[in-house]
């Protein structure tokens, strides 16, 4: 009777297990298949501007980057990293912006997609915001040009300006600004204290062991670029012992972006390439067409820096 009792409890801690194991195998299963149903959903959401996505990984951002709701790490079937992914959103007075886009490994925007709910100007923002595909993150371009929309283009901005800190969390060493591509990594800067005027805001020299290489000056003015709208573009300009003009960096650039920046930007590197001294900035012959407002601008800053350089040195 003994026997049988101890046998009856071990059938029945058998079917116990058996019961449990079955259990845990459903709970498992049904987890396994919750996570990968939650999965092929994200995957979908994001095929619109990545191809080949089979598995992605959540990526934490910090909390500063106050527009990105999602950043994720795509891989193909075979397991191999095609891209990161970015779900963003922002708010201005007149609505949100929502952008989802994917970048490859140096920054391109592979693809980019939006989501506008503006009260103005819908059609231009997200057709700005398409044209952003191809360019670097860390300078987007849109090769759509756009008026009218200042504030969208502001929120826009602000999103850009979160990936591209996001991204360059995990990017591989940045690319040498401009400095160090003129003076090497050990050059220094030193301060020249001015009486600035209306253009020239600050003077420093540029120092390679102790001695000056060069001069920067930052340059800003205030002006009209399309439809009697008016802001500031603003340049740190970097000229050589002889007053050429050696490199710029831009500091702010609220005129129109896209191909009237490019245009901007080629007379300048046109400046840069064949080193014209900047009292020659004003006889300068240019092939550079459009964005006449934006370029008479920044060849009167140009002119007007001239005009101190023959005072300050």
């Amino acid at each position: 009777m003994k026997n049988l009792n101890v046998k009856n409890i071990l059938v029945m801690l058998g079917f116990i297990f058996v019961i449990l194991g079955v259990l845990i195998g459903s709970s498992l299963l049904l987890k396994n298949t919750r996570s990968n149903n939650i999965m092929k959903q994200e995957i979908k959401k994001y095929t619109e501007v990545l191809e080949n996505i089979s598995e992605i990984e959540t990526v934490e951002v910090p909390s500063s980057l106050v527009t990105i709701t999602d950043k994720k790490i795509a891989k193909n079937a075979s397991g191999t990293v095609i891209g990161t992914l970015y779900s963003t959103n922002t708010t201005n007075n007149y609505g949100n912006i929502e952008i989802i886009l994917s970048l490859d490994t140096t920054g391109k925007i592979l693809g980019i997609k939006a989501i506008v709910n503006q009260t103005l100007g819908v059609d231009k923002t997200i057709a700005y915001i398409s044209g952003l595909k191809g360019s670097s993150i860390l300078d987007p371009v849109s090769n759509v040009d756009v008026t009218g929309v200042t504030r969208s283009n502001e929120a826009v901005n602000k999103i850009l300006n979160d990936v591209k800190e996001a991204y360059k969390i995990d990017a591989p060493e940045e690319e040498k600004n401009v400095y160090e591509k003129l003076f090497g990594d050990d050059f220094k800067f030193e301060i020249i204290e001015i009486e600035e005027n209306a253009t020239v805001k600050e003077v420093r020299k540029i120092l390679v062991n102790d001695v000056e290489k060069a001069r920067v000056y930052k340059i800003e003015k205030t002006g009209m670029y399309t439809d009697g709208m008016e802001d500031k573009i603003s340049f740190n300009v970097i000229l050589g012992l002889n007053n050429e003009i050696l490199g710029y960096e831009e500091v702010e650039y609220k005129h129109t972006g896209g191909t009237y920046k490019r245009n901007v930007l080629a007379f300048f590197n046109e400046l840069v390439n064949e080193k014209v001294l900047i009292s020659a900035v004003d006889s300068h012959v240019t092939e550079v067409t459009g964005s006449t407002n934006s370029r008479i601008i920044l060849k009167s800053m140009l002119n007007e820096l001239a005009i101190f350089v023959e005072g300050d040195r």
